[in-house]
């Protein structure tokens, strides 16, 4: 990042509203988790456009792209908004998670646990089928969520920089707000696939499956007894794996 630029810093003060104030090294654990996160971003999307490209007849938004990010640790002399009394040694200074300044305008694609969009921009469309395609291409693994952006220059042209988003794993640990299968399940069967995802053959590639079933936005809710498992032994898994099963 260039000299002068503007920078904002984030720490974590608590994990959610009951919890105690977090404590040095959890805060480094979580902010640790967000450059991940915006990281697996990056390469995803990269992944995303590649395979937009092996059907250029397919139109999608390229000009988006994921927040770059560092981590500072706090040395010698701590900051008020650190809330620590002294640093004595590495490890006893808090960590930040440091990227440019973005503008106040901010334009949501999904929540945490909701991924329904009625948008039918070529931006909303393009978001919601790099959102498809990730659970795919992940092997069920992943999905991001509360994908949300600012505008700013891409690659020459006015763009969109996605931030502070959430993903759900099958593992659950990918930090804050990380809902595991439940999490993933949630996205399959909220979300819709728009013409994007349709001209990319996102629904033959990476089909929304429960018990051998695709879903068509039937809602958050997610089903009750032998679905519900069947559903959840499939995230994670290949189809030559379920097809051995």
């Amino acid at each position: 990042m260039s000299d002068g630029e503007q920078l904002v810093a984030k720490r974590f003060f608590q994990l959610n509203d009951e919890a105690d104030p977090v404590s040095i090294s959890e805060n480094l654990n979580e902010v640790q988790s967000e450059l991940l996160r915006l990281a697996w971003g990056r390469w995803f999307l990269n992944a995303f456009y590649q395979f937009c490209k092996q059907r250029k007849e397919v139109n999608v938004d390229e000009a988006l792209s994921f927040a770059e990010a560092f981590l500072a640790e706090e040395v010698d002399n701590p900051s008020t908004a650190s809330g620590v009394e002294k640093i004595t040694g590495e490890g006893t200074g808090l960590t930040w998670l440091v990227e440019r300044k973005r503008p106040t305008t901010v334009t949501k694609f999904s929540g945490t646990l909701v991924h329904t969009s009625a948008r039918r921009d070529l931006r909303s469309m393009t978001v919601c089928a790099f959102a498809h395609f990730v659970f795919g291409f992940s092997n069920k693994t992943m999905v991001f969520a509360d994908l949300q952006g600012t505008p700013a220059p891409v690659r020459g042209v006015d763009g969109l920089i996605l931030f502070d988003v959430m993903t759900h794993t099958v593992e659950g640990n990918s930090g804050v707000g990380d809902f595991g299968k439940r999490g993933i399940r949630t996205f399959m069967h909220d979300h819709q696939c728009n013409v994007i995802c349709t001209e990319l053959g996102l629904s033959i590639h990476y089909p929304l499956q429960s018990g051998g079933r695709v879903h068509q936005n039937q809602g958050s809710d997610v089903g009750e007894g032998d679905e519900e498992d069947s559903e959840e032994d499939q995230l994670g898994r290949s189809d030559d794996d379920e097809s051995d099963a």
